[in-house]
């Protein structure tokens, strides 16, 4: 017979040691958090909304392309969905959400614990949620969203509504500053974390 000094502990609970890590409740991916993991999966779920919200005005843009004819949507709006479009994939989708997947893995490609600057890295997603609600609310303005296509090269962007100060290419504008600012203080991060 053998005297087990360890009442009540079974071998799986010693295996497991001290290391392990909290358990992420489902809430804390919807609040603000300086986890790496948290940020990353954050990145993807917005990112991915802004996906299904680029691939809707795809879907709108066929729809118009059906017939010659401009029978859904007139030539402006077209041209703002086009716009739109453009933007959101690639300004909203493919460029934060291989931010966000890098957000997850590097830290742990690299063997560190965080990111550099893990505020710096929570303020840098918290910026895409508002940009891109700017961006989307473009088509509520009277003047419509932006017609110049993603790229908005002169003169095509210069040509505004008169009258309209607050425009759809001034709001594109603002937004893709703030997204901007977000891919820089990121990019800041993902150098700093790696070298």
């Amino acid at each position: 017979m053998t005297n087990n000094s360890t009442k009540g502990t079974s071998p799986s609970d010693e295996s497991e040691g001290s290391q392990t890590e909290p358990q992420t409740s489902w809430r804390e991916y919807f609040s603000f958090s300086t986890d790496h993991k948290v940020i990353g999966v954050q990145y993807m779920t917005t990112t991915f909304f802004f996906f299904l919200v680029g691939g809707l005005l795809a879907m709108l843009i066929r729809a118009e392309l059906l017939t010659p004819n401009s029978d859904l949507v007139d030539r402006p709006f077209y041209n703002g969905l086009f716009t739109m479009h453009g933007t959101i994939m690639i300004f909203l989708w493919i460029i934060p959400f291989n931010a966000g997947l890098a957000n997850y893995v590097i830290p742990l490609m690299i063997g560190a614990r965080d990111m550099a600057f893990p505020l710096l890295n929570a303020i840098a997603f918290w910026i895409i949620p508002p940009a891109g609600i700017l961006l989307l609310s473009s088509f509520l303005l009277p003047s419509g969203t932006a017609q110049a296509g993603w790229w908005s090269y002169p003169p095509i962007s210069l040509q505004v509504p008169p009258g309209h100060f607050i425009n759809g290419e001034l709001i594109w504008i603002l937004s893709l500053v703030l997204i901007g600012i977000s891919s820089i203080m990121g990019g800041v991060n993902f150098v700093t974390a790696i070298f």
